[in-house]
């Protein structure tokens, strides 16, 4: 083996790492962990802030307002002027539309899936109108469930 005064001049040596490299590593390595945290707390915070967020702000006139909706939607399935099934769907949209107004939620494009997810509360009402909502007229459900349907809009409104 030859040292390193034998070497011809063209060769060098091995040559050893600067300290200020490893330093930077150790910097690089550190801000990504720092990074990490800082995302994951602002997300635990946002989560909190979320869940106030989707508090629903309803007042009486607001909810009288959609009870005397309900209320023309009975009046006009008991007196023969709207089939039960319309009435259905008309009680579905009503619900959907006071979701949305006293929420953040667009109750209005979400699918039952979507409610399943964001909110299980509402899913009993509308579990009860979907069917007779896409069944035939001639099925007999819509009549069956309608006061069934009623119930449920007036406890999601009175909630």
């Amino acid at each position: 083996m030859l040292a390193a005064a034998d070497l011809p001049e063209e060769f060098t040596g091995p040559v050893g790492f600067s300290g200020a490299w490893v330093w930077c590593a150790v910097a690089a390595v550190l801000l990504v962990v720092v990074y990490y945290a800082v995302v994951l707390l602002l997300g635990l915070l946002r989560g909190r802030d979320g869940a106030r967020a989707q508090a629903w702000h309803t007042s009486p006139d607001i909810r009288h307002d959609y009870f005397g909706r309900i209320q023309a939607v009975e009046d006009d399935v008991r007196s023969g002027r709207l089939a039960a099934r319309t009435g259905h769907q008309r009680l579905s949209e009503i619900i959907r539309s006071y979701v949305e107004k006293v929420s953040p939620l667009p109750a209005t494009r979400m699918a039952l899936a979507d409610f399943k997810l964001q909110a299980p509360h509402l899913v009993d009402a509308l579990t009860v109108m979907y069917p007779p909502e896409f069944a035939p007229d001639d099925d007999g459900r819509a009549v069956e469930m309608f006061d069934q349907a009623l119930d449920q809009a007036r406890q999601v409104v009175s909630r």
